[in-house]
């Protein structure tokens, strides 16, 4: 098994972020500095981070937290601010769970943890193209024009993104609230979709990923998701992969 694969299964972190760890020399093989991302690890190797072992997490947990803002999304804060941690019991953190992906401080909503490091690869990879679906409150009202630059695609970090499906929900004149769906999550994307269409933002709740909701959870609650939507989830992920084949 690569060596980044392995390190996302004994749920370090996603894949994604193994490879960082991989490449900033921190991780060892029998006591050598591994840097190669191609490196297979055999059943009798002893893997290390930091200089502490990973083995491979016994058991998958799967969970959603309904976040409020004002709370960081990462495992630990080094200027330590609150973090989304915060909200899970004990033994979940002593299972090794993760963020999948991450929500602003000010952005509320649907996040997922878990400690299986090939889910939250296939959620948090924009090949996969995992549908998010926020609820997003502007100030004052949103004309066709701004409605328009709301939907299509903005430069960030010099690419651009996809267009977005947006859609109206509620308007008065103190404010509008809208549905928007993406299959992208670059950073702070939304806010910056709101900035080019000249939109102020007043609060944003992410209300579901890959078709499955948030509905029911309160703030600041945590629940295990269902085997429905672990394969909900799972499945979607498939079926992307099988539409690029030619």
């Amino acid at each position: 098994m690569r060596i980044n694969r392995y390190l996302a299964q004994c749920a370090l972190a996603s894949r994604r972020k193994c490879e960082e760890y991989i490449l900033q020399g921190r991780v060892k093989a029998n006591g050598k500095v591994i840097t190669s991302l191609s490196y297979d690890v055999r059943e009798s190797d002893i893997i290390t981070v930091d200089d502490k072992i990973y083995r491979p997490a016994a058991k998958k947990v799967y969970l959603m937290l309904n976040k409020p803002k004002g709370y960081i999304t990462t495992r630990q804060d080094e200027k330590g601010r609150k973090t989304v941690m915060d909200f899970l019991d004990k033994k979940y953190l002593r299972m090794g769970v993760f963020p999948v992906g991450r929500l602003d401080y000010n952005t509320e909503g649907l996040l997922l943890f878990t400690n299986d490091g090939d889910f939250a690869y296939k959620i948090m990879h924009p090949k996969y193209e995992s549908e998010k679906e926020y609820r997003l409150t502007v100030a004052g009202g949103v004309d066709q024009s701004a409605l328009q630059k709301l939907k299509a695609p903005v430069e960030i970090d010099g690419k651009m993104t996809q267009g977005a499906v947006v859609k109206i929900l509620a308007a008065s004149a103190e404010s509008t609230e809208l549905s928007v769906k993406l299959k992208e999550g670059k950073n702070r994307q939304i806010r910056r979709m709101c900035e080019a269409a000249g939109l102020e933002v007043e609060r944003l709740m992410r209300v579901s990923l890959g078709g499955v909701k948030m509905k029911g959870l309160r703030r600041g609650a945590v629940r295990e998701l269902s085997d429905e939507e672990i394969a909900q989830l799972s499945n979607e992920q498939k079926v992307l992969r099988k539409k690029k084949r030619p």
